[in-house]
């Protein structure tokens, strides 16, 4: 079997990027601004982020109780505590009835000073679009979906990660001289050349460029399809290679019904947390009803021996407060510990602040080679016009 020819590859690679150079274009430049997206939201947004109260904070339960004594037809299904001093909890909230608010109850995320239980405000993470308050979450459903509703966008931006995937190896393997001295030749595509043309410059950028970065373009497009279709693609594919921890489920109990509470989950996520010697606390808790479980977030973590891969995650029964399941980063299968890195990879959290940073300039690199492979491909496509012409002539 012999592979394609040297013009196949170049159809195949043009063909793919128009396809997706607009889409990656919009998630390369959100991306960038998502890589320090959190921080910019609570700069642009100080009265939702800071909070007045000093010393000890209200228990979880005292201030989920707050928050649904405001909106009696949203219950807590997320609470998390700051972790520094004059910052705001949040919760995120979901309807009683399970049908859309309407009015005033037409929010999902509630800001309350842990310390007096003031209410500071509320917001719709769905809202567009730039005001302050819309800012962050709005550029996050862009990257994620293209803001198009329900799953139809994570569906479709999933489908442009795997093109892209594919063809981050159809654009190395098109580096790659089919003739002459291999390195001496090769080693001309990872350079930009000084003072060439405009159209030289712009053919560099788009070689050098993607050479330069591509194995962090890759994990960026392998982490795409991991987020945007985890259990539709992502996770039956590493299943076929290593065995993945099925997520964990409790009691599921009626909603009208008691259960274990936030407060007491945040107790018993810190005792855990001292049992197994690490140095950390419960920073939020989730309640799953039809998974009848609590889930405990952990922070800092210290279970990954320094690896980035996140936080701590505990689950506990709905009802007799049973562990019932975790993840733990850097531990599990390796399917497990391959899943779990790759939210901090695609973020940049991996690597702290640095990280962060890689990832910013990466978005702004995917961007420039999503606008340099359509001008390259628009010049061609002019000169191939032109000689047409002048052979028809």
């Amino acid at each position: 079997m012999t592979l394609p020819g040297r013009p196949v590859w170049v159809r195949l690679h043009r063909w793919a990027g128009l396809a997706t150079a607009l889409f990656l274009f919009v998630a390369g430049l959100t991306g960038s601004f998502l890589a320090f997206g959190p921080d910019i939201d609570a700069w642009l947004n100080p009265k939702l982020f800071q909070a007045p109260g000093r010393g000890p904070a209200l228990d979880m339960d005292t201030l989920a109780g707050r928050i649904e004594a405001a909106h009696p037809r949203l219950q807590v299904e997320y609470l998390t505590l700051p972790r520094e001093p004059g910052r705001a909890a949040f919760a995120f909230v979901w309807p009683r009835d399970g049908v859309a608010g309407q009015g005033a109850d037409a929010i999902d995320q509630v800001f309350i000073d842990p310390v007096t239980g003031e209410l500071l405000g509320a917001r719709r993470r769905g809202a567009c679009c730039l005001e302050p308050e819309h800012l962050y979450y709005f550029m996050l459903h862009v990257h994620h979906s293209l803001f198009l509703p329900g799953r139809w966008g994570w569906w479709f931006m999933g489908g442009v990660a795997i093109v892209w995937l594919l063809d981050c190896f159809i654009g190395l393997l098109l580096t790659l001289p089919f003739k002459g001295a291999f390195w001496k030749q090769w080693l001309k595509a990872w350079r930009i050349k000084a003072g060439a043309g405009a159209y030289r410059l712009n053919l560099d950028l788009h070689r050098a460029g993607g050479l330069w970065l591509w194995i962090a373009l890759l994990v960026l497009a392998l982490s795409s399809v991991a987020l945007n279709l985890k259990h539709e693609v992502f996770r039956p594919v590493v299943s076929w290679f290593s065995p993945l921890t099925p997520e964990p489920g409790g009691t599921a109990v009626a909603p009208s019904a008691p259960t274990l509470g936030f407060e007491r989950a945040r107790q018993l996520g810190d005792a855990e947390a001292r049992a197994r010697g690490w140095d950390a606390t419960t920073s939020g808790v989730s309640h799953f009803p039809s998974m009848g479980v609590y889930l405990a977030l952990l922070w800092p973590s210290h279970a990954d021996r320094g690896l980035g891969l996140g936080e701590p995650i505990l689950y506990f029964d709905s009802v007799s407060g049973e562990l019932v399941g975790e993840v733990v980063p850097g531990r599990g299968s390796a399917g497990d510990v391959f899943a779990q890195a790759q939210f901090p990879l695609h973020s940049g959290q991996v690597a702290g602040l640095p990280g962060r940073i890689f990832i910013a300039i990466s978005g702004v690199v995917v961007a420039v080679l999503s606008v340099t492979g359509v001008v390259i491909w628009w010049k061609k496509r002019r000169a191939r016009r032109f000689a047409r012409h002048v052979r028809s002539g």
